[in-house]
């Protein structure tokens, strides 16, 4: 099944609501991966210690690229509160009972539960990094800097990734009729 990013900002919000009633730890996750844009593997291998400082750095599993990343005002108040009574070495994302690395089907599982829940199709874990290319693509119109933060080796590859072409494609097809 081909992944898409959630396009419609309403669509995020319900999802959060739905995510937070049924695990704080998910809907964490969601929020954390939907304002990082860190693939899900190198997301659920992060320990607590490695997001108390300013720039979040991890070697991405795929790339063998070490990635930098900034963490904002806005998110900086939320990692907060999750990492509260949590020890350093923690994983982020761990199971309440034991301190292990989680398995990506389980965030996959909470993800697709939550989305049927919404009505949301084509949602998985790969959704959280789309979404957030699409909404910065959106906002800023910077593909460079898109490209840059998803380690992307061209703009459309981007695009594709985070599926504007298809949007515009769509866009045009809508209208014409021989």
């Amino acid at each position: 099944m081909r992944v898409e990013p959630i396009r419609d900002k309403r669509d995020i919000e319900r999802m959060e609501h739905v995510l937070r009633f049924y695990s704080y730890r998910d809907w964490f996750a969601f929020k954390f991966g939907i304002n990082t844009a860190l693939r899900c593997g190198d997301m659920l291998s992060l320990k607590v210690r490695q997001v108390k400082e300013r720039y979040l750095s991890l070697n991405e599993a795929k790339t063998r690229k070490i990635k930098r990343f900034y963490i904002n005002d806005s998110l900086r108040p939320i990692i907060e509160d999750y990492i509260k009574y949590m020890n350093d070495d923690d994983y982020l994302f761990r199971p309440i009972t034991k301190n292990v690395k989680p398995s990506p089907g389980a965030f996959y599982a909470s993800l697709r539960r939550a989305a049927q829940i919404c009505g949301i199709p084509h949602v998985g874990t790969h959704s959280c990094r789309k979404t957030f290319g699409y909404h910065f693509y959106r906002e800023t119109k910077d593909i460079a800097m898109l490209m840059e933060l998803l380690n992307h080796s061209s703009e459309r590859e981007t695009l594709i990734y985070i599926g504007v072409i298809q949007d515009e494609v769509d866009s045009k097809v809508r209208s014409f009729f021989l």
